[in-house]
This record gives structure tokens, sequence and C-alpha cells, in this order.
């Protein structure tokens, strides 16, 4: 669906100043000018959505706000790769939408209170879970609230190891 938005966007000529493909009648835009899902924001419009450059920036630094979301990706699929999963927990953790208004200002409350973050430490310290490492993924679902998949490497094996198990 981006693709076919960008496409869309590139045949009505807003991108004035391209030149075109012969074969395609597509425009050609070169490496620093390229629209990809994430250099590019969406904004929507009276007759749909308009894709948008948000940036050129290919510094790919953590500390970029432009480049993070791409390194951190990568960053967050090798944490998980180098995860025990015979002692990993999965947990879903979902939002009640009958507390917000919409998923984006819950997902705004939940990540400024640093809340999965707090659910760590007190599995920790009131339920006696040894963490070794974990790492979340944010989903959302079609009705626009997120939810987290969150993956917890504990370092006892078996029941010890459960949350909500026997200590």
């Amino acid at each position: 669906m981006f693709h076919q938005q960008v496409k869309e966007l590139l045949d009505n000529s807003l991108l004035k100043g391209s030149r075109r493909d012969e074969r395609s009648e597509s425009p050609i835009l070169d490496k620093k000018e390229s629209i990809t899902s994430h250099n590019t924001v969406l904004k929507k419009t009276g007759k749909g959505q308009l894709a948008v450059i948000a940036h050129k920036c290919g510094c790919n630094l953590v500390w970029c706000p432009k480049c993070f979301k791409q390194r951190g990706a990568k960053t967050i699929t090798q944490k998980l790769q180098r995860m025990n999963y015979k002692s990993t927990r999965q947990v879903v953790l979902t939002v009640n939408p009958e507390l917000f208004n919409d998923g984006n200002s819950a997902h705004k409350k939940i990540t400024s209170k640093r809340l999965i973050a707090s659910l760590i430490r007190d599995l920790e310290r009131t339920q006696n879970v040894k963490v070794k490492d974990w790492q979340w993924v944010l989903e959302w679902h079609r009705n626009g609230f997120p939810h987290w998949h969150l993956f917890i490497d504990v370092t006892v094996e078996g029941r010890r190891g459960m949350i909500g198990g026997d200590t």
C-alpha cells in the first residue's frame, strides 16, 4: 500500500525536476532523494494520503532521530536472535481501548512513563524473577491501538523461572 501511494505521488508529477525512465515513464530519483518507508512520512489530505519526503539523512548514527528507527530494527533483531528460547518467557501487553481516546495517546503515555521497564523491575523485585535480558516489539492493532510483545530471558529454566509460577 505504501509503495502504491508513492507510485501515485510520482505519477502525478508532484516531485518536479526528476528525469524519466524511457521504458517505464516513472521518474528516476537520485540516490539521496530516494523514497523509502523509513525516510518518508505519509500525511493525510482530503483526497487520501500524500507521501512527503521527511528527510534525506543517511548518517546511520544511534543518536540521530531520523536514522535511529532503521538502525534500531537491526539491533532488536540481533538481540532477539541471541536469546536462549528455552528460558525466554513471552508476554503480550495490550491496551484497553476504553481508557484512551486513541492509540497514539495510549502509546505516548506508556512510553513517556516507561511502564514496560517498570513492569520488568516489578517482576524482579516482587515476583523474584531473575531477568537476564529482555526486549519488546511494538505492533499496532487494526483499531489503531498498540500492543507489545515482551520477550523476557530469565536465568532459571523450567517451572522456577516461570513468571507467576512457584518460587
